[in-house]
């Protein structure tokens, strides 16, 4: 759970639900980065072809409330994200 500097809580699944409902994204994650002593969303996106990921997260942002909306994101330069032994995508 993220606590956004307006002290309203965001769920990264729900994000990452939204963004992965876009075509163009081969995976993602949503972490917390640190703003204030609280924390706003960013998205960390792999993005299948040439997609242009401003434009894939403002379409994600569309399904989402205000308090919910990535205002940051970041494109992983790598093929894949570094997994645990469960294959979910390691967060530290």
């Amino acid at each position: 759970m993220i606590v956004t500097p307006g002290g309203t809580k965001v769920y990264p699944d729900d994000l990452e639900a939204a963004l992965r409902r876009q075509p163009e994204v081969k995976d993602c994650v949503v972490v917390g980065m640190e703003r204030a002593g609280n924390a706003e969303p960013c998205a960390v996106v792999i993005l299948r072809g040439d997609s242009k990921l401003e434009e894939v997260v403002a379409r994600a942002n569309e399904s989402l409330a205000d308090y919910q909306r990535m205002r940051m994101w970041i494109e992983w330069p790598e093929e894949d994200f570094p997994r645990t032994n469960t294959q979910k995508p390691r967060r530290t």
